[in-house]
């Protein structure tokens, strides 16, 4: 209800005189007691009934806060192995491995029993993306008419392509947003450490497998105790590790040794990180140095550059002749 003076109309909150008896108002106030009625109804609060107060501020406004990180089920049923796609528990996988997420809170998973790789959305519903759920191959096609050989690591990029080590064919395949399957990198059915370029590649049972912003994959290539990477074009090269020699050297490319790398990922700089299971450690790998030149290779260069001036600067002058001829 609003305090006002009838015959004026103005409220006495904004007046330099307060309001008296005399007067047509319902209320005679003064706007300097206000300070003293709050400093007094202030100080009667209790200590105790301030900070439960607080503390139920703490639960309505930061409900996180003060409680603990809640575990549920995405998808699937304690104990229950099958590929039905459904929404949460009615869904079920079989011994599912990788599993990688996307900008749209996406879940893509290898299940490895079925032979499948599956999508889960935020809300918990099961689709397949690509493979036929207990058909083992190495056919690529789309959807259900792709095949996969258990596979094992799964990872996204910027597009939304999902990348899979198809480990049981020795493969690194592509799946587009579409479910179009593709082999990026490898020979179906050969085993091998060759760097070249898509199926002139070579891989033996490769695991992990990860992306960096610029689009190039990384394999954690297991049995051949190598890290290799595949830039999006399809060409493969050893960035870590020398082809069958099983070892912890820390050292630059392929004279560093690892033995059973398992899983890899990479931040924001493309320093690439891996867990070497067999030592049982996590590795490290920098991006490739921007090469710089030796003290000789300076001097080289600075000789050249001064040959160079020396050239220019004894260059004559002369004038250009053209000749005019009339027939």
């Amino acid at each position: 209800m609003k305090i006002y003076d009838q015959q004026t109309m103005k409220i006495p909150y904004f007046q330099k005189s307060p309001i008296t008896e005399n007067s047509q108002s319902r209320i005679s106030f003064k706007r300097e007691r206000i300070p003293r009625i709050i400093s007094q109804n202030v100080s009667k609060i209790k200590p105790r009934l301030l900070l439960f107060s607080l503390i139920f501020a703490s639960f309505v406004f930061f409900p996180t806060s003060l409680k603990s990180q809640d575990v549920t089920t995405l998808a699937g049923m304690a104990g229950t192995s099958g590929a039905i796609n459904g929404t949460g528990t009615d869904a079920s996988f079989s011994s599912p491995l990788g599993v990688a997420t996307d900008a749209a809170g996406n879940v893509y998973v290898a299940d490895f029993g079925n032979h499948l790789i599956r999508k889960i959305t935020p809300a918990g519903v099961v689709t397949t993306l690509a493979g036929m759920a207990g058909t083992s191959g190495a056919v690529n096609g789309t959807g259900t008419g792709a095949s996969f050989n258990g596979p094992y690591g799964v990872a996204t990029d910027a597009a939304g392509n999902v990348y899979v080590a198809d480990f049981g064919n020795h493969l690194i395949r592509k799946i587009t947003p579409a479910g179009d399957v593709t082999t990026l990198a490898g020979m179906a059915g050969t085993v091998g450490a060759v760097n070249g370029t898509g199926t002139a590649a070579s891989f033996t049972n490769p695991f992990g497998v990860t992306t960096d912003d610029a689009g190039n994959v990384y394999v954690a290539d297991r049995s051949n105790a190598l890290i290799r990477k595949i830039t999006p074009t399809g060409d493969v090269t050893t960035l870590a590790g020398m082809a069958g020699t099983v070892g912890a050297v820390n050292a630059n490319g392929t004279a560093a040794s690892f033995n059973l790398p398992y899983g890899v990922a990479t931040d924001a700089a493309r320093n690439v990180y891996v867990t070497d299971l067999g030592n049982h450690l996590i590795r490290k790998i920098t991006p490739a140095a921007i090469p710089i030149p030796t003290m000789g290779q300076w001097g080289l260069i600075l000789l050249g550059l001064i040959m160079l001036t020396l050239g220019v600067l004894g260059m004559k002058k002369e004038p250009l002749l053209v000749e005019n001829r009339q027939n």
